[in-house]
Order: C-alpha cells, then sequence, then structure tokens
C-alpha cells in the first residue's frame, strides 16, 4: 500500500475513534447510564439529572417483611440526590419533603398552559371546554407556594391561618463582611438542594463563601432543621 494511503487510512481512524468516544459519551448521558445494570432509564434529555439503579420496597411495619417495589431481576432508576439528603432515611420526612418540592416543581414545569379563549381549543373528558392544565398547574403552585412560606419561617395560627414572618428566613447569615460573601437565605438553600441537585460546596461558592468545613456543617445543618419545618 503506498505510502499516501497508509496516512490517510491511519488519520481516519484516529478521528473516527474520536468521533465514536464523543457519541458514546452522548449516549451515556442521554439515557442517564452510570454502569452496565439492567433497569429503566430517565426520559432521554442531555441535561437530566443523574440516577442511581436500585430495587425498592416498600417500608414494612416491626416485625414483618418489606414489600419489593422494583420487579425481581430489574433496577428502578432513581434520582441521584445531593449527600445531604442521600444520608437521610427513605422514611424520613426531611427527605420525603424534600423529594415533594422537586417533584412540585417538576410537574408545574410539565403542564401546558391554559390558553384564551377560544385559541386554546381542545376539550376535556367530560364534554366541556379544556383549560389546557391551568388547574393543575395552579394546584401544584397553591403546595409550591406552601413549602416555600414554611421554608421561610411562616407557621401557622389560630384557624390554621398563616402566619409569615417579619423578613424571610437567613440559613447562614453574614457576620463578617469579606469579599462577595452573601447571606443564604432558607428558600435559595432548600430549591437549590432539592429541585437543581447541588451540593453544599456548590451553594456556597455561588454565595461567595469559602468551602470549609466549619461552614458546610452549619449550612447542612441549617438546610436539615429548614427541611424538618417543612415537613
Amino acid at each position: 500500500m503506498p505510502a499516501c494511503n497508509v496516512a490517510t487510512a491511519r488519520a481516519r481512524l484516529f478521528t473516527d475513534a474520536i468521533a465514536f468516544r464523543a457519541l458514546t459519551g452522548l449516549a451515556e448521558r442521554r439515557a442517564g447510564h452510570i454502569g452496565p445494570h439492567a433497569g429503566a432509564r430517565p426520559p432521554a434529555a442531555l441535561g437530566g439529572a443523574r440516577v442511581h439503579l436500585e430495587a425498592l420496597t416498600d417500608p414494612a411495619p416491626e416485625g414483618s417483611q418489606a414489600r419489593p417495589v422494583t420487579p425481581l431481576g430489574y433496577r428502578t432508576a432513581t434520582r441521584a440526590l445531593p449527600p445531604t439528603l442521600a444520608r437521610l432515611d427513605r422514611a424520613d420526612p426531611r427527605r420525603k419533603v424534600a423529594l415533594m418540592l422537586a417533584d412540585a416543581a417538576e410537574r408545574i414545569g410539565s403542564v401546558g398552559g391554559a390558553g384564551w379563549g377560544d385559541a386554546g381549543g381542545g376539550g376535556d373528558t367530560s364534554g366541556g371546554k379544556s383549560d389546557g392544565g391551568a388547574t393543575t398547574r395552579c394546584k401544584w403552585a397553591i403546595r409550591l407556594r406552601r413549602l416555600r412560606d414554611l421554608a421561610q419561617g411562616a407557621s401557622y395560627g389560630p384557624g390554621g391561618k398563616l402566619v409569615m414572618p417579619a423578613a424571610p428566613r437567613v440559613a447562614l447569615p453574614v457576620q463578617r463582611k469579606r469579599g462577595n460573601r452573601q447571606e443564604i437565605k432558607a428558600w435559595p438553600l432548600v430549591w437549590a438542594l432539592c429541585v437543581e441537585g447541588q451540593d453544599l460546596t456548590q451553594i456556597l461558592a455561588r454565595h461567595g463563601w469559602s468551602k470549609q468545613g466549619k461552614y458546610i456543617k452549619q449550612l447542612g445543618d441549617a438546610a436539615l432543621e429548614i427541611l424538618a419545618d417543612m415537613a
């Protein structure tokens, strides 16, 4: 084989190998692939959160055996939680309310809004005019607003009336001004942790804090206390 043909073939193999690695990486990101395991994959999305594949069981009363949720031989894809939440037991109310917050945020984004006038089109199952999902969106928005109010320090007074604090709750105040350090408020903290899936070091960096262990512990304790109040 002539030298020029050999060089061309080698160059083509090299570029093909690079393209294959790039496509393989994209495919793994689309599938949320984390290893050669059996189980369902999340919806195709390059920006989707990483997942864990595990066998799920329902909590069982003391003295009885847990009932499996995931079919035998399969694995269920579950959201990869930040370490602060992943350490909590599945039955922990703080973990449950964190997942409830993420679920409400996702559902609001996934429900189509209502059209204006006759432009909305369509009908509902009862033969009436469809609202395009506005009723469902409002239901989840009410839940999300209630969770936000509780995170910010609201409480329930006589007759179940929501009592709001004078100022939004602060999870990590600035004691000594340094650089661009900002106070970390309760609602942005739990939103970043539960919805965006950020860990505590990322949240600290976003607000101009250093990633020292004492700040990580303070912020983690504050987050768990806020989730406990929300739960």
